[in-house]
């Protein structure tokens, strides 16, 4: 018997290998017996996610529907300190809501506004996976490992907190304003060893395609994750079309940070973000020049 799993979404044309031969599959209804040879069958694109069993030639198919979660960046919790002002995707300090506690092991995307000489000053943190990428100016980092950096547009840093760490961000500048998202991930295993990397990430790399800038050890990301979690980021012209490949056992969560776009229908604008489950493919039009963040998740 073979088992395997294909998606057809959002206009795109899949193809099915068996070990022993190509299936081509059209027009499937909910849970058919299709009773017929695997390469007979063709069906037609459509936003669902489409899982088979194969037996003595027989195509068993049954539909599953790709789950669609819309964050609208206006609908996020929202705080303003005067020398701060933040917006929080997910539940997070005196902003809760037990309908968005995080997405997968995504826990936390706060979008900042830092203002010129000010931020945050030393304070802990501790099993988790923090990762920060600026959008404007830049911000200085200062740790209890001994690391001072600033990391500015096209750098990304990693700090995974483990056992315990205690850092520093402020915004360096006298005059420019500072915008970040700090990006919040669950670890993989607790209590680990702090440590900290920031590197720049090669901008030909982002540029009309995804860059992996973050990633589990080995995944030749720019910078290590302790996570089975993956962060890509994209640079995009208008009117390119855009395909993303997810296993559609796992989750995506797909961050517009600047520019507009369109997925499956939903138009998106910068803060804006739309979580996925099952994703399989996903074809992204880009309606102006737009960066975005894609994550790809446990399911």
């Amino acid at each position: 018997m073979e088992k395997g799993e294909i998606w057809v979404d959002f206009g795109s044309r899949e193809q099915l290998v068996f070990s022993d031969g190509v299936g081509r599959f059209s027009q499937p209804s909910r849970n058919d017996n299709l009773g017929a040879d695997a390469s007979d069958l063709v069906f037609s694109p459509g936003k669902h996610r489409h899982v088979f069993e194969l037996q003595k030639g027989t195509l068993f198919m049954q539909l599953q529907e790709v789950r669609q979660i819309l964050r609208r960046g206006d609908e996020r919790g929202h705080f303003d300190f005067g020398w701060l002002n933040t917006f929080h995707s997910f539940s997070f300090g005196d902003y809760h809501d037990s309908d968005w506690m995080g997405f997968s092991d995504l826990r936390v995307i706060n979008e900042d506004w830092i203002a010129p000489g000010k931020g945050f000053g030393m304070h802990g943190h501790r099993d988790m996976e923090i990762v920060t990428w600026v959008l404007e100016g830049a911000i200085e980092h200062r740790d209890s490992l001994g690391n001072g950096e600033a990391l500015r547009p096209g750098e990304i840093q990693r700090m995974t907190a483990g056992s315990g760490i205690r850092h520093s961000e402020a915004n360096p500048s006298p005059t420019e304003s500072l915008h970040l998202l700090q990006i919040w991930l669950l670890p993989s295993r607790l209590s680990s060893v702090p440590s900290y990397e920031q590197k720049v990430v090669d901008p030909s790399a982002m540029e009309n395609q995804f860059a992996l800038v973050a990633g589990p050890e080995g995944s030749n990301a720019t910078v290590s994750i302790g996570q089975d979690a993956k962060i890509f980021v994209g640079r995009f012209l208008t009117g390119a079309k855009v395909s993303k490949i997810w296993n559609p056992n796992r989750s995506a969560w797909i961050q517009v940070t600047k520019g507009a776009v369109e997925i499956a229908g939903v138009r998106l604008v910068a803060s804006d973000a739309l979580g996925l489950v099952s994703p399989g493919e996903v074809m992204i039009e880009i309606l102006e020049p737009s960066e975005i963040l894609a994550f790809d998740l446990r399911g």
